[in-house]
């Protein structure tokens, strides 16, 4: 047992209170809350923080370092599919490994348009219909739903 956990227990056995231990220590009634309870912070962190994770922590999760004020480029939203599916291809299981390329993010519905204009506010209304895919089973996708017919010639 750690210094301030033995002085936070003789003080709660004195009858004090987090807020009069947190004022002698110096620190909040919550940081002596989980100090006395050996509260542990979980791992994974929930998708609607993303926003307001700092640079250092978006560099160590892989995501983008700079994320607009109304956020809600591209980038994010594909990261938020990626953090929902638990980095893991929907269709083989297959989880992704930190320095690998990231995997893809692929539409179910095949009237979207990926390059117009509206694509992105539709992504972020439309959750729900995007998915996450390593590149094989994305390639095999497209390739079942035939939409490879032109990826192979080249255009000069």
């Amino acid at each position: 047992m750690n210094k301030r956990k033995k002085i936070i227990a003789s003080l709660r056995n004195k009858r004090y209170s987090y807020i009069e231990i947190g004022r002698k220590l110096g620190i909040s009634k919550q940081r002596v809350h989980q100090i006395h309870t050996g509260y542990v912070p979980p791992l994974r962190i929930k998708v609607k923080n993303l926003k307001i994770l700092c640079k250092r922590k978006r560099i160590y999760l892989g995501l983008p370092e700079k994320i607009n004020s109304n956020n809600g480029g591209r980038d994010f939203v594909r990261e938020i599919v990626r953090e929902r599916d638990n980095q893991t291809c929907q269709r083989c299981f297959k989880v992704w490994k930190q320095g690998q390329r990231k995997f893809d993010v692929n539409h179910l519905d095949e009237k979207i348009d990926t390059h117009g204009k509206g694509v992105i506010k539709y992504d972020k209304e439309n959750l729900d219909k995007l998915i996450t895919f390593c590149h094989k089973c994305h390639y095999a996708w497209h390739k079942e739903m035939g939409h490879t017919k032109n990826w192979n010639t080249a255009k000069i």
